[in-house]
């Protein structure tokens, strides 16, 4: 006689934690597709945005040097007179203020301060007691300043005044 033997295998249950992990992952990734979407739509309306303001920038320009090109004398004269005042404005009159200040004495007084924008250089005229003092602030001067770019272009001395004083000029290189 044959004996049957039968074995029965155990049914697989249904692995529900891995399924939820599955379905989990697949929403989050269903999301994170929606953004991307939504930021490259974004970045194209930036992209347009700029490439019309590239465009409008050019056109600006072109209009500008067409301006240019066709103003008439007076108005190319007050441009010229505007850049020479905001190149008389940028100039460092606070350093070059300082320098005199700091090397200022008793000695010596400032009688007038000029400056030629187009020269490029500052004057200044100057009383002193003695050729010694004067040649001493021009040194002070130079020492503060660290460019030695101050020089005694022209001195007299003033024998009609009691005591005697020296009337120069200092200017900068």
């Amino acid at each position: 006689m044959v004996m049957l033997e039968l074995e029965f295998i155990r049914r697989r249950r249904i692995p529900w934690l891995g399924l939820a992990f599955l379905m989990a992952t697949t929403c989050w990734c269903a999301v994170e597709a929606g953004k991307w979407c939504d930021l490259s739509a974004i970045v194209q309306d930036n992209q347009e945005h700029v490439a019309s303001i590239e465009h409008s920038l050019k056109e600006a320009r072109r209009m500008n040097l067409l301006a240019q090109t066709n103003i008439s004398p007076a108005v190319a004269q007050r441009l010229k007179d505007h850049a020479a005042m905001v190149a008389a404005l940028s100039y460092p009159w606070s350093q070059v203020l300082a320098t005199m200040e700091r090397g200022s004495t008793k000695e010596v007084a400032i009688l007038a301060l000029t400056h030629e924008q187009g020269a490029g250089g500052t004057q200044l005229t100057v009383e002193a007691a003695g050729l010694a003092s004067l040649t001493g602030y021009v040194k002070k001067m130079n020492e503060i300043d660290h460019a030695n770019r101050w020089y005694l272009a022209n001195y007299q001395i003033q024998y009609q005044n009691n005591p005697v004083t020296v009337k120069a000029t200092i200017l900068e290189k």
